[in-house]
């Protein structure tokens, strides 16, 4: 790859030329960036002969280099601590933390972060209805954790009767799974 300008890149695959647009260096949140760029002629020695003189050029080498430091200090963000276990859906994640209480997050169609809405949330939401859960399970468009006393709740999408309590409604909060026959 060659850099032309620090702002494009020529790409060769396959035969083929590429340009592609580079971002600049983005210090992230706590972190400092160093960009060093550095520039060598390579040392040429030219020689004519002419019928009278001989003339010699020499080109010497020459370094540039110029170093930018960036540093970014944001404020520290909470972090979910204390998960016994996380799970991965299509679309959202759940995690078990410490208490036996669960927290989802990301896409919440169809109810599947189990906080009793529709709205999507970026960061974790208490799934609400379910104490003392031991394990949990994010699936495609739906979640369900065994609850305390060994009872299995499930929440979201249930056309084909995911939840398991004998209905094809979704639900935005955790219901019972029903026994079977």
């Amino acid at each position: 790859m060659v850099k032309f300008r620090h702002l494009f890149a020529v790409v060769a695959c396959g035969g083929l030329l590429a340009v592609v647009a580079c971002a600049p260096p983005v210090a992230l949140p706590g972190t400092t960036t160093t960009t060093t760029t550095t520039s060598t002629v390579a040392p040429t020695t030219t020689t004519s002969t002419l019928p009278v003189a001989t003339t010699t050029t020499t080109t010497t080498t020459t370094t540039t280099t110029t170093t930018t430091t960036t540093s970014t200090t944001m404020p520290p963000v909470p972090v979910l601590s204390g998960a016994t276990q996380v799970s991965a859906g299509g679309t959202h994640s759940c995690a078990l933390v410490a208490g036996g209480a669960v927290k989802c997050w990301g896409d919440n169609l169809y109810g599947k972060l189990g906080n009793g809405s529709n709205t999507d949330s970026t960061v974790p939401v208490d799934v609400v209805g379910i104490t003392g859960t031991s394990q949990i399970s994010a699936g495609g468009i739906h979640s369900c954790a065994v609850a305390s006393g060994g009872a299995v709740k499930c929440w979201g999408y249930n056309s084909f009767g995911e939840l398991g309590n004998g209905s094809t409604t979704n639900s935005y909060v955790p219901v019972d799974v029903v026994a079977g026959a």
